[in-house]
């Protein structure tokens, strides 16, 4: 019997499973597991769309903290 090798690329489905997957690498605070974590985001989406994705989750971080400090 031949098992298949998992590849969690495989379950990263819509922009908010990636914002996800990548906000949870970044939490780690290690960088190889976000350069890691950032690979699979763009086998599962295409580089454009994870660079576009990133900036949104960004985006988000700052507004949430330039009104939280209002």
């Amino acid at each position: 019997m031949k098992s298949k090798s998992f590849d969690a690329a495989n379950f990263l489905e819509t922009n908010d499973d990636i914002q996800e997957f990548l906000a949870q690498a970044a939490s780690t605070g290690d960088t190889k597991h976000l350069s890691h974590c950032l690979n699979i985001a763009i086998r599962a989406r295409g580089t454009k769309e994870v660079i576009n994705v990133a900036a949104r989750n960004t985006l988000n971080n700052k507004a949430k903290i330039s009104t939280s400090d209002k």
